[in-house]
This record gives C-alpha cells, structure tokens and sequence, in this order.
C-alpha cells in the first residue's frame, strides 16, 4: 500500500468515525438538547440530564419558546407540574435548576423573554436561593442565554455547545452512560422533557437510604452543615451579601422590573418545606435571616410595582407551619405507607404542589395569616410572621422526639459551621 493511499484510508475511517459518533450521541441526546425522539431501551431515560440542567434547559427554552415557565430550586423540579390545568397557555416549560440562586433565576428568566412571547411565569423562591455564599452552577454560562446581563439581545452559541455535546469525549462518555442506563431500566435522576423531575422514581432513594425518617435526617444534616445550601465554603456563614458586594435581592428587584415592563403574568411563591427543616433552621441560628428575607421579599415587590404605577404581584407564602408542611414521617424502615407531601425535609411532592398551584393560580380560597399560601405584604407582614412564630411553638412542644433529633445534628454539624476561613 503506498503513503498516500494509507493516509487517505486514515483520513476516511477517522472521518467515519467521526460522523458516526456525532450521529450516535444526536440520536441519543443525552443531555436533551436537541429534542431527539425518545425511544424505549434507546434514549428514553436521560440519566446525565442532571448534572447539565443548565445547558438542557437553556436550550429548551430556545427551542420551545415557552409562553409560560416555572423558575426556582430543586423545590419547584420536584414539586410545581407544568401541565397544571390552571396555566392558560401552552407550551409550558419547568426551567427549575438545582442547587440555584437568585442570579441564575433572574437570568434564565431573561432568557425565557428573549427566546418567545413569554407571558405567564411562577417563580419558588428559597431561603438558599438568596444565600450570598451560594455560588453559580458549573454547568452555567452567560453567554448561552439569548440575552446579556444588562438585557441586550446575544446570539445563542449552538456551534459551541454542538462541539461539547456531539464532538467531545465527555459527551461521548454521557451517551453511553444512557445507553446503559437505558439497558438497566433505571437511573437516579429522572427528567420529564417538560422539565419537571419524573413524578415517582424518587420511591427508589427512600428505599435505598432506608426509609424516609433517614431520609429526612439526611437532608436536615446536609442543610446544616455539608450542602453548602445554608453555609458554603469558604465562610461557612448566612448572608444576603455576595463576594462581590451585589445583594442577592438585586437580581430579585431586576427580575421583578423586567416582568413589569414585559407585561409577564408573574407569581411568586416561597416554597413549602416540611416544618422540620424550619426547626433545623431556628437551631442553627437562621431565624431572623428566615423574617427578613419574607419582609424584603414584600417591601422590595411592592416598592417595584410602585415605581411603574401598577399593582404588586401575587406572593404567597407557603414557607408556614400547617397540616401540610408538619406531616409525620413515616418511621419504619419496611413500613409501605409512602408520604402524600414530602420526599424528605426540603422537597415536597408534586401532589403537594398542585395545592401549591390551586392556590397560586386562583383556584384555591385565601387562607388566613400564618398559613398555607397567605399573601405576603408589608401591611399583614407583623401579623402573619407573629401567626406563624405562635405555630412555630406548637409544633415544637408537640414534636418532642423530632427536636431532640435535630438538636443532635445540630450539635453534630457544628463544626462545619464554625470551620469558616473568611474573616
């Protein structure tokens, strides 16, 4: 064989494979971002969509142009459906991120306005979402949001992320950890192309880490110390304030505008978790950070409205202490009986949060101050916050068992908390 037809066949069975793993990783769309048909024992089960929400849901949206979305936490993935009866407009798209802040909400919902005549948006909000210290997901990139921080409209760079999802090791490497996941029947992090998480599968983790009273100490323990949720590195402390010296209610206020000025149905909404968590949060001295975070949630909605001379928009404050959010845990390990509200202490179920969007959406009666889905404003706030303090003790003294519990993570997770490097 001479060198020059040596080197030509080189060149056409790299040139082959080459195509052909670009075919293979665009048929199975492992990260969901060109909206492959989903096929059984294929594709259908995305198990690496998890660790690149950012990038699938980036793309969706672009693809979608969705005239209505859900933003927030990990709170609204497992909780808020966007096939609820109550939106009036289709399509809708869950574009929830996982471990997020109020940066990356407010940006994806910048997003969301670029991309398509946006008009409905429910946004969960959370205390961690607002914890200065909460940094940027990996996985996130400005540049490919179809519009700039400041607003102005950018090109979404498809080139880039095609060599990253059909051309990369790393994506080759993601399509067939799904091709296995796909033999398998089964992975850990499922994903409805809506973009909320598959509605049951989560039964497998209660199962797997023995129950759901382990479960919920898993999550109490991780809040108070390991997560990075409540006390990131470096400084392992609560604060409203970024690195930088930007409020984390800045992005909130410039979400807010932007909703005015596009004339974006908005509903804002604190997520419900299970009043546990509340506990651990009072045990570990957040409580004062919890009121004011609601207080600013209401002065800065309505100083906002005031300046464009309309109404506040609707928020509603599940972050209570009611029937709801104090669910027992089911204690035992092999006991069947699953939970109607809650996976563990911070993720609520979607049976939960269809209530959660009865009420959001106008289809559930206003209840009164301290519980689930009051409005929040400035005008009610002494009295509600007052409600909810007086629930607060309640629970507390009828939960004996569950405080000594959290007071010995509490206790536990201490040292994380106080190992801060930051002066």
């Amino acid at each position: 064989m001479t060198p020059s037809r040596y080197l030509r066949n080189v060149g056409m069975f790299t040139a082959s494979l080459v195509a052909g793993t670009v075919l293979l990783n665009r048929l199975v769309d492992p990260y969901l971002v060109y909206g492959s048909a989903a096929v059984s024992g294929l594709n259908a089960i995305k198990s690496d969509v998890h660790g690149s929400l950012r990038l699938w849901k980036a793309h969706a949206i672009t693809r979608l142009a969705p005239r209505a979305v859900l933003l927030g936490s990990s709170r609204t993935c497992f909780g808020l459906d966007p096939t609820h009866a109550g939106f009036t407009v289709t399509p809708t798209f869950n574009a929830c991120l996982h471990f997020t802040n109020t940066y990356e909400t407010f940006r994806y919902f910048q997003h969301a306005v670029a991309s398509g005549p946006l008009e409905e948006a429910v946004v969960g909000l959370d205390l961690m979402m607002f914890n200065g210290g909460v940094p940027v997901g990996s996985d996130f990139r400005d540049s490919r949001l179809a519009a700039s921080p400041t607003g102005a409209s950018t090109p979404v760079p498809v080139l880039a992320d095609a060599a990253t999802t059909l051309l990369s090791l790393e994506g080759t490497r993601a399509t067939l950890r799904t091709l296995w996941s796909n033999i398998r029947g089964s992975a850990d992090d499922l994903y409805l192309e809506n973009g909320m998480r598959e509605k049951t599968h989560n039964a497998r983790f209660i199962t797997k880490i023995g129950g759901y009273q382990s479960a919920f100490e898993f999550a109490e323990r991780g809040y108070m110390g390991s997560f990075g949720t409540w006390f990131p590195k470096p400084c392992r402390r609560y604060t409203f304030t970024r690195s930088d010296g930007v409020s984390t209610f800045d992005a909130y206020r410039s979400l807010l505008n932007l909703a005015h000025e596009r004339k974006v149905k908005l509903r804002l909404l604190t997520s419900p978790a299970h009043a546990r968590l509340y506990e651990a949060m009072r045990l570990v001295g957040l409580w004062p950070h919890f009121e004011e975070w609601k207080r600013q949630l209401a002065v800065l909605n309505e100083e906002v409205a005031h300046q464009h001379g309309v109404s506040p928009f609707p928020l509603f404050d599940f972050a209570v202490f009611d029937s709801d959010t104090t669910e027992e845990a089911v204690p035992a390990k092999d006991d069947p009986r699953p939970m109607r509200n809650y996976w563990e202490t911070s993720h609520y179920t979607a049976a939960l949060g269809d209530q959660v969007l009865d009420r959001v959406l106008g289809a559930a009666p206003a209840p009164a101050p301290g519980g689930f889905g009051t409005p929040l404003t400035t005008q009610s706030m002494d009295v509600h916050l007052a409600a909810i303090r007086a629930a607060e003790v309640r629970y507390r003294s009828s939960h004996p068992s569950d405080l000594a519990r959290l007071e010995a993570l509490a206790a536990e997770t201490a040292g994380w908390r106080q190992a801060g490097t930051c002066p």
